[in-house]
């Protein structure tokens, strides 16, 4: 009887081991999958010039390995890039590179330089977030082919241990799952998956709001930039980990659709997100993030059945550049951002109050943005109005906003006192409206939003600040050889 006891005992065991490997095995798979479909749009010929320019040693010689860049010219992240690019076409079937002996000697001489030098960022994120990023795919993708040496040296440079908050903690965990998986640790992938999922949930503070918006250093909209990031990494476990023991449950999963369906979808024209949700990063080069959002619609396809045509369907309109199947208007109240959509448009108002954050800026970005928040009012018919335009807009002439004309640094972060700032909606029509009390200048606005009509009403406006005090309709490219008001066709000038 006893010998039978200790044979069930050990059957189970093995039944638990093997369990726990079949999930692990699943989501690296899963991962590796997606890592394999990434090499697939890399090309060799865009990746040979970085292999036969690489020196002796493993580094470049137009990379900076001491630089003191705090945003995303940060010249050591360009040693990984080039090197994660080199993995990926060395793990690419069909093409001349894969497994070759020679280009994974200089993957080796690259890795082996940059944990030589260990360059280290002023800017915190590229050392703690950034860095790993690069290394997450690094490691697993080419975890059979490295060096024991080099492949430890990897792992321990991926975190351990979730730690921060919001988009930071969920990029950090992602890296303590990626170790996890190197390391075949169920404990360790299990730890970083259930700090991403206490992170999916209706919050007080910063992250999801009640009313579908995101927020991220304080009360400050960002639905792009940092909300697109949670919702990268969420979407991307959610996805890879569904139908296992270790799926998210359905209500996070209902509240990583509902961001996308009822927030990010009511902030996209075509293919182009609301600039006004993307703090201080729409004016990157690659700001307008509507693509991002295509590819998190898609993943959430496949972790949520329930919604999966609907979600499709979405994703499909970003792709093919057409607006959403939407009409009607949303006031997002947590953050003091209406939105309106009709077929011929979409119209966004951006304000801020005391119970918001209306702009920031650092980093070496925005720096003329001061009057961001006050009204801020874009109107697009096909999302790419205001598209690269930035570098030359007059920073004193923001579209919708009653202000001293002086360009202004936002400094880290920027608002006022007033408390009169709101609006209201029927899901149909709706009203924003807005105290202004800033720069020694006060005003009461209105926008009143209709089928064909936006209505912009201004009162009250007073200032003893020394500038002249202007309201700008629209600040925008031109793209005819006229501009026509009331019919009639007007010159250039101030009016």
């Amino acid at each position: 009887m006893k010998y039978l006891k200790n044979r069930l005992l050990l059957c189970f065991f093995l039944i638990v081991s093997l369990s726990k490997a079949s999930v692990v095995d699943t989501i690296k798979t899963r991962v590796l999958n997606d890592l394999i479909f990434n090499a697939n749009q890399i090309q060799e010929k865009d990746v040979i010039p970085f292999i036969n320019s690489m020196l002796l040693n493993g580094s470049w010689n137009d990379i900076n390995y001491k630089s003191s860049a705090v945003a995303d010219d940060w010249e050591p992240s360009f040693h990984l890039d080039r090197l994660k690019n080199m993995c990926y076409v060395y793990m690419k079937n069909g093409q001349n590179l894969y497994l070759n002996k020679g280009l994974l000697t200089k993957i080796d001489s690259g890795l082996t330089y940059w944990f030589k030098v260990n360059p280290s960022s002023p800017n915190w994120w590229h050392n703690d977030i950034g860095k790993q990023m690069r290394f997450n795919i690094i490691g697993l993708l080419m975890e059979k082919h490295l060096r024991k040496e080099l492949l430890t040296k990897i792992v321990n440079t991926l975190s351990a241990v979730p730690k921060m908050t919001g988009a930071n903690l969920t990029d950090i965990s992602t890296s303590v799952i990626y170790r996890g998986l190197i390391e075949g640790d169920l404990n360790r992938i299990k730890s970083g998956l259930n700090a991403i999922s206490s992170e999916i949930k209706l919050s007080s503070g910063e992250g999801f709001k009640i009313d579908n918006s995101f927020h991220q250093h304080g009360a400050f909209l960002y639905n792009g930039g940092y909300g697109l990031v949670f919702l990268n990494t969420c979407s991307f476990w959610a996805e890879k980990t569904a139908t296992t023991t270790l799926a998210f449950t359905q209500p996070k999963i209902a509240i990583l659709t509902d961001m996308l369906l009822k927030g990010n979808c009511w902030m996209i024209r075509g293919n182009v997100m609301d600039y006004s949700t993307e703090g201080r990063g729409f004016t990157r080069t690659y700001s307008g993030q509507g693509k991002e959002c295509m590819l998190y619609l898609r993943r959430m396809a496949n972790a949520n059945i329930s919604k999966k045509n609907e979600l499709t369907a979405a994703a499909d309109r970003i792709q093919k550049g057409e607006r959403q199947d939407i009409s009607g208007n949303r006031h997002f109240w947590k953050s003091d951002f209406s939105a309106h959509h009709r077929a011929s448009f979409y119209t966004s108002v951006k304000m801020c109050s005391k119970r918001t954050v209306g702009i920031e800026g650092g980093n070496g970005e925005n720096l003329k943005g001061y009057w961001l928040p006050f009204g801020l009012n874009y109107i697009y018919r096909k999302g790419n109005e205001y598209q690269d335009i930035f570098p030359m807009w007059d920073w004193g002439f923001l579209p919708g906003v009653t202000n001293p004309n002086t360009v202004l640094f936002p400094g880290p972060s920027l608002s006022q006192s007033e408390t009169f700032v709101g609006g209201v909606s029927d899901s149909t029509y709706g009203v924003a409206a807005m105290k202004l009390n800033i720069q020694n200048t006060t005003a009461r606005k209105a926008w009143f939003l209709f089928d064909k009509e936006l209505v912009a009403l201004g009162t009250g406006i007073n200032s003893t600040n020394t500038n002249e005090i202007n309201t700008t309709i629209n600040q925008t490219g031109l793209n005819a050889n006229s501009l026509i008001v009331n019919g009639n066709s007007i010159s250039k000038g101030v009016y």
